[in-house]
Parts: C-alpha cells; structure tokens; sequence
C-alpha cells in the first residue's frame, strides 16, 4: 500500500506539472478559437493547451524558446501517451472503482481546505501585511491596562479618554501623562516612534494602518497589552535598509558640563580634519570610542528602523547617500553619522518566501481564530450542551490518547448530536474518529481539561472549514482542474499498474541472458583495498614512527651514556588499531574496502605502491596518514552475480519501458488518434 501511494503521488506530480490538459483555455469574444493539435475518441485538444503544458514542465516562454526540435517532439509523444492512457482508464470503468472514488473524496476534503485557507486567508492577509511596510507610520498611544477581575472597567476608562479628547478638554499629550499605564510614556509621552509592518502586535498594526495621519482611534483597540488609544503622528515611505558608518566620543560615567563641552569640541574637530582630506574610516578608526565599529572604519553595518536609539536614527535615515549629519547627540555620546549605503525594500516577488514564514510565525494563528469566529456565525454553529457534559463525564479518565480503547467507554452515547454546522449534525462518533487520527491530539491525558478544550478547538475547527470548503469549485475553477489532475493521476496509475507492473517478472534466468547481452556496460574500474592510520598531531606521528623501529635509544644511569636496544617493532595492523583517529575507519581499525583508485588522495597513492608496501606519513585532512595497500584490482568485467543488482534494476527499468511502449502501440491503434502536423509544426520548429 506504502508503495502504492508513492507512486500514486509520483504519477499526481507528473500530471499537474506535465501532462493535465483539461478544457481548451477560453478565448475572449475577438479572438479565434485555438485550432486542434490531437482529435481522438471525442476528446480534442488545443495547441494553446498543449502549449500551455509545454511552458509549464519547461520554466514558461523563456524556457520553451531554450529547447529544440528533438526536445518538443519528445515532450509531444509523452503528453499523447499520458492522454491515451488516461482515455483507456476511463474507457475500463476505473473511475467508478470504489477505492478510487473513496481516495479523490479524502484528498478533496484535505486539499479543498488547504486550498480555501491559501486563497481567502493567506495570499491576502501576506499581500496586505506587505502594503503594510511599503509606508512607516509614527504613532503615540495611550495604554490602558486590563483588570483582569473587571474588563469593562478598563474598557469604559478608555472610552471616557477617548471621549475627553472628542470634546477638546485635554490634549492627547496631557492626558497620556495622566492615564498611561505604559511605563515608557513618562519619558516619551506615549511617542512610539516610526514602525512598519512587523513591528507591533497584530492587533495595534492593523488598527494604525487603518488610520489617517493626525488621525485618533474613535474605539479602543485590545491587545494583550491592554487597551490602546491611539494617535498617527506622521506616515512616510519605508526607506528600507540603511547602512552608516560613525565616529563617536562617549560621555563618561558622572559625565560634568566641562567634559561634554570637551568632548563637543572634540568631535567638531574631526569636521576639520574631514576637510583636510583625512577619510572617515581612519578617523573612526583612531578616535571613535565605539570600540564595536572602530575596527571597521565605524562601519555600523546595515539595519532597519527601531534597530538603533531613535536620537541617532532619526537623523541617519533622513541623510542621502555618501553625505555626512551634523553633530548628533545621544545618551551615549557626540556622534558624526555618515550614510554609505542603502537597500531599499524587496519587491512582493523577491520578498514572499519570507513574508510567508513571518506571517505563519506572527499573524497566522490570530487571523485563523477571526476566520473560525466568523464562520461559526456564519454557519450557525451550535455546540450542545448537555450531550458535551456527558461526554466529559464519560471519558475514562485513567487512560490517554494514546491507548488504543481510549473511547471504549463512549460506545453508548456515540451516535448523541455533539454539535451542528450549517444544520448538519456531528456525532460523538465522528468526533472520535478524527481525534483518533489528528496529529495533535496523540498522546493527551484525559483527565485534564485541557485535553477536552484542546480537543474540541481543533475538531470543530476541522469540521467548520471542511464545511466552508465545500463550496470552493464554485468558487474557484481552477480547483476543478487541480482536483481533475489529481484523477487522471490515479487513473493513469491503475492502467499502469494492470499492463505494466502486474506483467514484470524477473527470473535469474532472464537476468543472466540480459547481463550476457550487455555484460560490456557491466565493469569494475582500477580497485585498490588498503589499511591506514591516520593522526592529528606531529608529535603522534614521531611517537608512531618509534613504536615501528627495531631499535630504541636507553640512557645507561651508570656508565652515563646513551646505549641502543633491540625490540620488537608493533605491526601496521596493531598500530592501526592502536593509534588510527579517523572517524569513519575506527570501527574497522583503519582499513578501507575496495575501491575506485580515483575515490580519493589516499587510493590514488595507494595505486602507485606494491601489494603489501607501505608510504611514510604525509599531510592530510589536516593530520597525517601512513598508507598500507593490501589489494589491487585491475580494470575488469564484473562478474553476473558481482552485476546481479545492476542487471536486476537496469532489467525491469528495461522491461518496463518495453511494456509501456506496447501498451501505447496498442492504445493508438484502438483510438487512432488524428494528430494536425501542420498545426503541431507551429510549435516543434
């Protein structure tokens, strides 16, 4: 069965990228129908359609233009024996086999979702979140904070601002000094700076670039801050990416007026020097305190807002390319920025993969609950009360989802209404089974309360999408299409399947008269088997060079003077198994099988000794190997049983393309399919 699907998937991918033709694109009112390219069986197919699958499996216009003659005449064969296929599948009743109609209705329900929440959920909200950073918005904001015990509380005090700043009573300034629970706002009065897209929590970003410049909320907007008052101060396009260099002298601990004067004065003088024709980098580099940019000529590198205090990069993103700012002061110092560099904002092509992956991370889950919200109003859903308590209470609480019989004690209420959708009724039954096979729910306790929530979030959101999803041919055509891709696929699959590999036998005698007629393509190269030992260190290599000598050096106590000993020298395999550190051979103490003399540095050595010699240590994979050949191979002919695995696959990838081709042959002359030469001319030249 595993198998199966592989290949089914394998066929899917074949026909959605190569072969799918489907109806003939529609043709505006002015413009004249596509001629036809193949006529068979009551099936014709377009030349735009074909066209269309030739541009699709080869990279569009550009990539068609790329291949030759040869190349489309190919493709051309291969699509009409896709459609062949296809036809005869349909022609044997295969899309009436309950197998097939039970496998199209689970990959719809599966793939209808997906599809629903890519086109309705996804593709908008990325393409909104990057209108979103096209433009900066600066904001101020009032904070309230939530009384977790009252939220009305903390709602109808956010309203009573609100309407304080409708009448004009109280500046916005005065009142987010008097009712901002924000910690930051007593030193900057609730001023939240430039930010873009990304930046904020969901919900405060969606209601900013909701808004006007000088703009006030009319309603307060929840976070899990709290509840926000907000205020657009300024609104400007995103500049992107900007990368600055600077020179910098920082202000002391305890720093006194005399010292900042001195340091001011310090760092006007670099502007002089500026002028003298002294560059930046080296003045950075000798005066600047910032000892993180310092080595780098101040070179800060490049960065986006909010990535630097706002008093430095207000000015550096106001500065054009190459030009310096004026002195500019921080809490850290005096600073000279100047801009070197710019990357203005990708465009939505070249910045989709990521703002995909930052929207799934960041926005995804709180747009998919809103999403969820709106379709259980939509669809009127209904969870029943009473059949939810006694299904709580029937749980076995003892077990988990991960025992098999986790729902034993659920058998007698399994046909009770859990809840509705659109009118339709879902039972206890069906609830089981999906959480019996959702990838999230193995392995919960029953008996915490969290299985139960989680358990219902996750199944009802299941069974409201499906739902919604129901209708999305209607909706979307091209779902159609996909999901008539995903047939033929099957269908092309099952004839396979009968008149191919249910006819591939192998047997070793059909094997053995295969490798004869081809035992020239079967051949082993020049071979080599050796035995190494490899170190990291010299002082290793100088120990190991001792253990293989016959001799050793002994300082005699009592004459005082250096006298040779004879000893037993240790064997290359002995010191293989001793002093060998190379990772892979450890297990097999240094000694590497039978292979290509080109596999490496080491066979290719090896190739050049005598059976049985050895090499002096020499540098390698930064250590030092010694080198033992143990086998030499020449260049040969394999062998039946050495080639059996070669033969066994290079045999059936043989007979299967025989068959296939039969099967073709057969097919032609069972639906004559009439093909327009001169109108496929127009494509193959």
């Amino acid at each position: 069965m595993f198998s199966k699907q592989i290949y089914i998937l394998k066929i899917f991918l074949i026909s959605l990228f190569i072969f799918h033709c489907g109806p003939t694109a529609p043709t505006t009112p002015l413009s004249a129908p596509s001629p036809t390219v193949i006529d068979f069986a009551g099936e014709k197919i377009s030349l735009e359609s074909f066209n269309q699958q030739l541009e699709k499996n080869h990279g569009g216009k550009d990539g068609v233009i790329k291949l030759s003659s040869t190349e489309k005449e190919r493709f051309f064969e291969l699509y009409l024996a896709f459609r062949l296929k296809v036809k005869d599948a349909y022609s044997r009743g295969y899309d009436k086999d309950p197998e097939v109609i039970f496998e199209l209705n689970e990959y719809k329900k599966n793939l209808a979702v997906s599809y629903m929440l890519e086109k309705e959920l996804v593709t908008p909200q990325i393409q909104k979140y990057y209108s979103h950073q096209i433009d900066e918005l600066r904001a101020s904001h009032i904070l309230i904070n939530i009384d977790p015990n009252d939220t009305l509380v903390s709602y109808n005090k956010a309203l009573s601002i609100i309407d304080t700043l409708n009448k004009k009573l109280a500046t916005f300034e005065e009142l987010v000094l008097r009712h901002s629970q924000d910690p930051s706002s007593t030193t900057n009065k609730g001023d939240l700076y430039f930010f873009t897209a990304g930046s904020m929590v969901p919900e405060f970003e969606e209601a900013a670039f909701s808004m006007k410049l000088n703009e006030t909320s009319n309603r307060p907007v929840k976070s899990e801050f709290g509840y926000h008052i907000l205020r657009i101060t300024d609104k400007q396009k995103n500049r992107g990416k900007i990368q600055v260099s600077h020179i910098m002298k920082s202000f002391p601990q305890n720093c006194t007026a005399e010292d900042s004067l001195r340091l001011k004065n310090e760092t006007l003088s670099f502007y002089d020097s500026l002028r003298s024709g002294i560059s930046f980098e080296d003045l950075a580099s000798k005066y600047s305190d910032d000892t993180y940019s310092k080595t780098r000529g101040g070179d800060l590198g490049m960065f986006a807002r909010r990535s630097i205090i706002p008093q430095f990069e207000d000015v550096a993103f106001k500065l054009k390319k190459g030009e310096l700012s004026g002195l500019v002061v921080t809490p850290f110092g005096y600073h000279i920025i100047k801009l070197t560099d710019e990357k203005q904002i990708p465009s939505y092509k070249e910045a989709e993969t990521e703002l995909r992956s930052t929207y799934q991370q960041m926005r995804y889950p709180l747009d998919l609950e809103n999403l969820l919200k709106s379709l259980k109003s939509k669809t009127n859903y209904r969870l029943n009360d009473k059949t939810f308590e006694v299904f709580k209470a029937s749980l076995d609480t003892t077990k988990s989802t991960a025992d098999y019989n986790w729902d034993s004690s659920l058998v007698s209420i399994g046909r009770s209404a859990l809840m509705t959708i659109g009118g339709e009724v879902v039972t206890i039954d069906s609830f089981v089974a999906v959480a019996k096979i959702h990838p999230e729910l193995r392995g919960l306790q029953l008996k915490e309360n969290y299985t139960i929530e989680t358990m219902m979030d996750k199944i009802s959101q299941k069974f409201l999408l499906e739902y919604e999803a129901r209708k999305i041919e209607k909706k979307y055509p091209e779902f159609a299409n996909l999901m008539k891709e995903y047939e033929e696929g099957i269908l092309l699959f099952k004839v396979e399947q009968e008149e191919v590999w249910n006819k591939l036998t192998t047997n070793p005698d059909s094997l053995k008269v295969f490798w004869g007629l081809k035992k020239e393509n079967y051949i082993w190269p020049d071979r080599v088997r050796l035995t190494e030992i490899f170190v990291s260190t010299d002082s290793l290599k100088k120990i190991i060079a001792e253990e293989f000598s016959s001799s050793v050096k002994v300082f005699n106590k009592k004459t005082k003077k250096e006298v040779i000993l004879t000893k037993k020298p240790i064997t290359f395999d002995s010191a293989a198994i001793k002093f060998n550190q190379r990772p892979s051979t450890l297990n097999s103490f240094g000694r590497w099988e039978l292979l290509p003399v080109t596999t490496n540095e080491l066979t290719i050595r090896a190739w050049e000794l005598e059976v049985g010699g050895t090499s002096e240590f020499f540098p390698i994979d930064g250590g030092f190997s010694m080198i033992r050949v143990d086998k030499k191979d020449s260049a040969r002919l394999k062998t039946f049983e050495e080639a059996s695995s070669e033969v066994s696959s290079l045999y059936q990838e043989h007979e299967s393309n025989r068959l296939r081709n039969d099967l073709v042959s057969r097919l032609k002359k069972k639906y004559n399919p009439t093909i327009a030469t001169e109108v496929l001319k127009q494509v193959l030249q």
